[in-house]
């Protein structure tokens, strides 16, 4: 959580909530609904919960909230994962759009972690603006 945290603010986000939630639905929906919904967020990140151990629930509850998947983010993701770790490919991570909220999940390890952050900027701040409407006007 601390490396998202870290990495968020670098690209000049404000961190409006840091938590640590167990893997479980009971606790991980209520929280991404309050924070997409009430709070607003432009973008969640998780980390953890996406492998394939039977206490890995976070790709299950964040399904049941995501109104518009983005599967190209999770595949990217995965894909450059892919080139340093073999077992990238074990990682069930999601993404998509609840509300005006991007939602992507990544895996618990320190490594992937970075590695997603890698994979989603500068890329995923374009995404903020065709969410406002704005289409796909690139500066």
């Amino acid at each position: 959580g601390k490396l998202l945290v870290e990495g968020l603010e670098e690209q000049g986000f404000e961190i409006i909530e840091h938590s640590v939630l167990p893997d479980d639905e009971t606790e991980i929906v209520p929280a991404v609904r309050r924070i997409c919904d009430d709070l607003k967020a432009d973008l969640l990140l998780t980390t953890g919960g996406t492998g394939v151990s039977p206490r890995d629930n976070t790709p299950e509850a964040l399904k049941r909230l995501i109104e518009r998947e983005l599967p190209g983010i999770a595949e990217a993701i995965r894909a450059y994962g892919q080139e340093r770790n073999s077992f990238s490919m074990l990682s069930r991570g999601v993404a998509g759009v609840r509300q005006n909220t991007i939602i992507v999940s990544l895996p618990g390890s320190q490594g992937a972690v970075k590695d997603g952050m890698k994979v989603l900027f500068p890329a995923i701040k374009h995404a903020f603006k065709m969410l406002e409407g704005q289409g796909h006007k690139v500066k």
